[in-house]
């Protein structure tokens, strides 16, 4: 298996992906990661779509949407080029311009696939700012950490309350910026992590962790993602 193909299997099997808006920051426009699939490409353009998916939830929803785009042209091809079976001959007797009406179907199915994916483009894209909106509002949010290193290490996580919260959800993510644990609904404003979660993530120089906060009219707030550094590394 060719190394972009096994970093891509890596990417969409490896974790479960729980959140799916997320901000789009310096990422390339989706034209260029469609450039992946073109088999005159470089390799190593490719590997460096690849090492930006790993770190860009929101260009892996698009680039999954590409991936099934040109699996679906090729499909479409695909059928549209078999052999001819013995009612299509009997048809084609009745329309001298088969080839055109082929070549046409091809291209009519290819505008319509083409038409539907930038419309899911473009909604992703109207989400992802509305995300961005959301996470702005976050960003004076005071977070902390307490680490006790002995006897065993204890992560502790803690932040200001927000007035109009609900309630909250703390996501933690490995070096990796794979999620590795979320908490479930509370209210309070410290939260201390499970030791199988602390074990794990000591073994590493730092990791990652957000809050969403839940208000009135189904509106979420994405605190900014906070990097925490491991003392003992």
């Amino acid at each position: 298996m060719k190394k972009e193909d096994e970093k891509l299997k890596n990417l969409f099997f490896s974790t479960e992906q729980t959140e799916t808006n997320k901000p789009r920051v310096d990422c390339p426009a989706p034209e260029e990661l469609a450039r992946f699939f073109d088999p005159e490409v470089s390799l190593d353009l490719k590997e460096n779509i690849v090492d930006h998916l790993i770190r860009c939830p929101a260009c892996q929803q698009e680039f999954e949407l590409l991936r099934l785009a040109e699996n679906l042209v090729t499909e479409i091809d695909a059928q549209l080029l078999k052999p001819k079976k013995s009612c299509w001959q009997k048809l084609r007797s009745l329309f001298p311009s088969a080839p055109f009406l082929k070549q046409a179907g091809i291209t009519l199915a290819a505008i319509m696939v083409i038409f539907s994916l930038f419309y899911f483009l473009n909604l992703n894209g109207r989400k992802s700012q509305q995300v961005e909106r959301n996470s702005r509002e976050a960003n004076d949010l005071m977070m902390s950490e307490e680490i006790s290193q002995t006897p065993l290490v204890e992560i502790s996580l803690k932040w200001q309350p927000v007035q109009e919260a609900l309630f909250y959800q703390v996501e933690v993510f490995n070096h990796n910026m794979y999620l590795v644990w979320q908490s479930s609904p509370v209210t309070d404003t410290l939260i201390r992590l499970p030791k199988e979660i602390s074990d794990n993530l000591k073994t590493n120089s730092h990791f990652f962790w957000q809050i969403l906060i839940y208000c009135p009219g189904e509106r979420i707030i994405e605190s900014p993602v906070r990097k925490v550094k491991l003392g003992h590394q």
